[in-house]
Parts: C-alpha cells; sequence; structure tokens
C-alpha cells in the first residue's frame, strides 16, 4: 500500500487549516497585523473641530502637562489655530480644508483662550464666533 494519498491528504489538512487561520490577525508574513486604531480620545489629545464661525473642543477642561491638540479642519475655507494665556502660546499656520494640524504644547494651570486669528490684527474670525475657552487643572 502506497502511503502517498495519505501523505497528500495530510499535507492538504494542514495547508486548509493554515488558510483558515488567515485573517485572525496576521499578514501574509505571519506578522500580527495592524488593528483599527480606536476612536476614543486619549488622556493626552484633545480634538479639536473648525467650523465656519465655530470652534468646537472635545473636552473642556484637562489635566496640567504635555498635550496634544488635534486640529482638523472640517470648514470650507482655511483657518488657524491658537492657544494661548498669558504666559505663553501654542499655534498652527494655516490650515486647509479638510486637512489637520498635530500642536504639541505643555500647558501649565489656568485658562486658555481657543481662538482662529485669521482676518486681520482685529481677529474677525474670532470675532465671528471662532473663539472659546479651555480650563488647564
Amino acid at each position: 500500500m502506497s502511503h502517498r494519498p495519505l501523505f497528500l491528504l495530510a499535507a492538504l489538512l494542514v495547508v486548509g487549516a493554515a488558510a483558515c487561520d488567515k485573517g485572525a490577525g496576521t499578514t501574509d508574513t505571519g506578522v500580527a497585523a495592524a488593528q483599527p486604531r480606536s476612536t476614543v480620545a486619549r488622556a493626552d489629545t484633545v480634538f479639536v473641530e473648525l467650523t465656519e464661525w465655530s470652534i468646537k473642543l472635545s473636552r473642556d477642561t484637562i489635566p496640567a502637562g504635555a498635550m496634544v491638540f488635534r486640529v482638523v479642519n472640517k470648514a470650507a475655507s482655511p483657518h488657524e489655530f491658537e492657544a494661548e494665556n498669558e504666559n505663553e502660546e501654542f499655534e498652527a499656520g494655516e490650515i486647509q480644508p479638510g486637512a489637520h494640524v498635530d500642536v504639541k504644547a505643555r500647558l501649565e494651570r489656568g485658562q486658555y483662550e481657543i481662538y482662529c486669528p485669521l482676518a486681520g490684527p482685529e481677529g474677525a474670525h474670532a470675532k465671528r464666533g471662532m473663539r472659546t475657552l479651555l480650563t488647564v487643572s
């Protein structure tokens, strides 16, 4: 009796089991596949949404220390981002519609004004509603 049919059957079972296991978090190279990033806000990130004439923060109170502002321009026109108190200022230049920018900051305790400084020294965008406050505790 030939062992060849049994060998082929065993080989097919091993290959089939390996194929069924694919997609369970591995790539073709056997390396763990990247998992989708969570949409849950990290403790060190404040999400900032710029729209026409408003700024929305994911949180309005945060702890002092290192922070990243993830600024997304959802408006139809360019905007800027600025966060400042009496001692320090953090800013991003012009952000095009649909784009985002990460602004790294080390924040001290106190109130920060978050606003769009566009449209001249008087900040016409801020006057039209693109202004809010952030409390750092």
